[in-house]
C-alpha cells in the first residue's frame, strides 16, 4: 500500500470514529454481574455434559467386539478367479476350534498384561472418583 491510501484509510477511520463515539460501561457494571453470577444456582454453572455420549461409547465398544470376533473367529480367503467367486457349494463350516489361533506365550507376560490391565483400570476409577469430588457432577 502507498502513503496516499494509508492517508486516506487514516482519514476515514477518524470519520467513523467522531461519528460513533465509544460507549463505555457503568461504573458497578462488573458488581452487578457478579451479583447475577453469584445468585445463580451452582447446578446451572456446572453442568456436565460427556464428549462422547453413552449410546457412542456402547457402539464403539460394540464395534471393536465383532472385531476382535472377526479377527478371532474369522478367516480371510482371497480368490481371484471369476469362477472361483461364482461356485457355491451351500456347506458352512462351524468348527470353531479350528480357526482359533495357537500361542505359545510366556506366563511373565501374561502376568504383565493382566497386571497393567488392572492397575490401569484401578487408576482410572480413582481419578474419576477425584475429578467427581472436585467438579459437581449430575
Amino acid at each position: 500500500m502507498d502513503k496516499e491510501s494509508d492517508k486516506e484509510l487514516d482519514e476515514f477511520v477518524g470519520k467513523l470514529l467522531r461519528e460513533n463515539p465509544i460507549e463505555s460501561p457503568s461504573l458497578n457494571f462488573t458488581s452487578k454481574i457478579m451479583e447475577q453470577v453469584e445468585t445463580m444456582p451452582q447446578n446451572e454453572l456446572f453442568t456436565y455434559r460427556p464428549l462422547i455420549s453413552k449410546y457412542a461409547w456402547a457402539g464403539i465398544g460394540l464395534f471393536l467386539f465383532i472385531g476382535s470376533l472377526l479377527v478371532v473367529f474369522g478367516s480371510v480367503e482371497m480368490e481371484t478367479s471369476l469362477s472361483g467367486l461364482m461356485n457355491i457349494d451351500g456347506q458352512i463350516n462351524f468348527d470353531l476350534l479350528k480357526n482359533l489361533p495357537h500361542f505359545n506365550m510366556p506366563n511373565t507376560l501374561i502376568y504383565g498384561v493382566l497386571g497393567f490391565s488392572f492397575f490401569a483400570c484401578i487408576q482410572i476409577v480413582l481419578i474419576k472418583h477425584q475429578f467427581d469430588k472436585r467438579f459437581i457432577v449430575h
